[in-house]
């Protein structure tokens, strides 16, 4: 999600410990490291199911935004800041870390 420089940051920080401030596309982020799990990633053949279905719903996901806008843009549609909240994406799971 926020690339190798954070997960150097991470790896290096001591467990019970608050890593960051990280910036990404969302913001700014601090980071609580309660427990360390090394078992390491899986190799890909073991998470490619996972990896394909988070894709498909992200592709899903943004098809789905991109004809909803469309929509939007063709029949004059307005909606208020609380359905605006509503319908914005929220953070994704990282399926693929697993």
């Amino acid at each position: 999600m926020l690339g190798e420089e954070l997960s150097r940051e991470i790896y290096a920080a001591r467990t019970g410990s608050w890593a960051g401030p990280f910036k990404s596309g969302y913001g700014y982020h601090l980071i609580n490291v309660s427990e360390r799990n090394e078992q390491g990633s899986r190799p890909f053949e073991e998470a490619r199911e996972a990896v394909s279905a988070e894709w498909l719903r992200d592709r899903q996901d943004e098809v789905s935004r991109d004809y909803i806008a469309r929509l939007r843009e063709k029949y004059g549609v307005v909606y208020g800041d609380e359905v605006a909240k509503l319908l914005s994406p929220g953070p994704k799971a990282d399926v693929a870390s697993r």
